[in-house]
């Protein structure tokens, strides 16, 4: 996938670059929430029969029960494999971590201690 890569905090104009970009399935996305949705559900009702757990503990579990599946759900949409690309700034060899998952994806090039951000390309009007 094309992608913009540009310094951090920076005013210098984005490089564009190529990132490999695994797009991850609704099924597994699924799956994934689901299973923190029931493993979470499952520990809240295991701390019903726990003293001095129950009291604030239940509570907290089935409040974040689904605000952590839904934020699961929306943020692995996509995952960057490990690989490397070269930076804007000292156009050095900079290693991109293997699956970071959404957007921008940010990463740091070692020999010059810049932060990078890939993003993808804007549209272009028109």
């Amino acid at each position: 996938m094309h992608v913009d890569l540009a310094v951090q905090y920076s005013e210098r104009a984005p490089v564009p670059g190529e990132l490999e970009v695994r797009i991850v399935p609704l099924a597994v996305r699924l799956g994934k929430a689901l299973g923190l949705f029931f493993g979470l559900g499952g520990l809240g009702a295991v701390m019903v029969f726990l003293p001095g757990l129950h009291l604030c503990g239940v509570v907290l579990v089935l409040l974040a029960t689904p605000l952590v599946s839904w934020f699961t759900w929306q943020r692995a949409v996509f995952t960057v494999g490990e690989q490397t690309v070269a930076c804007p700034k000292c156009q050095a060899p900079v290693r991109v971590p293997a699956n970071t998952v959404g957007w921008p994806v940010r990463f740091l090039c070692e020999p010059c201690g810049t932060n990078l951000t890939a993003n993808p390309p804007k549209a272009t009007p028109g």
